[in-house]
């Protein structure tokens, strides 16, 4: 089979049927896929919206049971997955119509496919365009954004080989799973030129009270790679000096070698910093001191 569809649920039967719709009668075109879904328990009857596609030859694994979290309930529909590829669309988020004949038109060997995503925000459909060609979606390319998830189709052994989604993250796993693909696998990648789904602006990932969650999970991604200083410095940039770390990411991700010269930058910054004798010669040092505070406050 060459596609799963994932969809996770939890009180939101308005949003899963119009998610079960987007797949169930808006892809007659193309039928190698399947739609597993997965329902935390809702007490508002979201389940039911199954009722309606229950004889569709399309319809995989199904459950409606208590789950450990966003994360886990992914997790748990992967490993029921069939198809070659897994696609994530959450309830509430939409394919359009017709996507996938386009997308599977072509046989393909990649590991990721991703496209363009609609983000839609109250009334209105703002396009998040993937202009990025396939040989920049390097490391540095995660300090400051990453390829929607909802318009990404990935390899299953890619899941199964880093086991799914960190469920020790609440809100930045799914970003935490491709950063760890392209760092550690290196996975072939194909771009392709469509809108593949249409997002549902909400959920935990971009409410307010998740914000400093979010970003400290962020930090915690990019440590490994990037190093204590740089991670931290993408993860919570100081106020009016974004427009810094935006050229050092257009910079990073035009040159592979850039995102090991950050890492070790950033290590030896931090080291640095931390010995006393240091800090007091650059206080010391007058005009110096004015430019290593510009430098760590990058």
């Amino acid at each position: 089979m060459k596609l799963t569809i994932v969809t996770i649920n939890r009180n939101n039967a308005a949003g899963l049927a119009r998610t079960l719709e987007s797949t169930f009668a808006a892809q007659s075109g193309f039928d190698d896929w399947e739609q597993v879904v997965v329902d935390g328990a809702s007490t508002d009857g979201s389940f039911a919206a199954l009722d309606k596609w229950k004889d569709d030859p399309h319809l995989g694994w199904h459950v409606s049971e208590p789950d450990a979290g966003i994360y886990n309930a992914m997790n748990k529909g992967a490993a029921h997955a069939r198809g070659d590829y897994l696609l994530f669309l959450n309830s509430g988020d939409e394919l359009l119509p017709g996507v996938l004949e386009k997308v599977f038109a072509v046989e393909t060997s990649a590991d990721l496919l991703y496209g363009n995503l609609l983000l839609h925000q109250g009334e209105h459909d703002n396009l998040w365009r993937v202009d990025e060609p396939e040989d920049v979606v390097r490391p540095a390319y995660f300090l400051f954004r990453t390829p929607p998830h909802q318009s990404t189709f990935i390899a299953r052994h890619l899941h199964e080989r880093f086991g799914g989604y960190d469920e020790s993250m609440k809100i930045c796993a799914d970003r935490d799973f491709l950063f760890r693909c392209v760092t550690q696998a290196h996975p072939k990648l194909w771009q392709v030129p469509y809108t593949i789904s249409r997002f549902e602006w909400g959920g935990a990932s971009n409410a307010p009270k998740n914000e400093e969650r979010k970003r400290q999970e962020w930090e915690r991604m990019l440590k490994p790679v990037f190093g204590s200083f740089i991670a931290h410095r993408a993860a919570f940039p100081p106020e009016g000096r974004r427009w810094i770390r935006v050229s050092v990411a257009e910079s990073a991700k035009r040159d592979a070698a850039l995102a090991d010269c950050l890492r070790r930058t950033s290590s030896a910054v931090f080291r640095l910093w931390r010995f006393a004798p240091t800090r007091w010669l650059l206080k010391a040092g007058g005009g110096a001191a004015s430019f290593a505070k510009r430098l760590v406050r990058f």
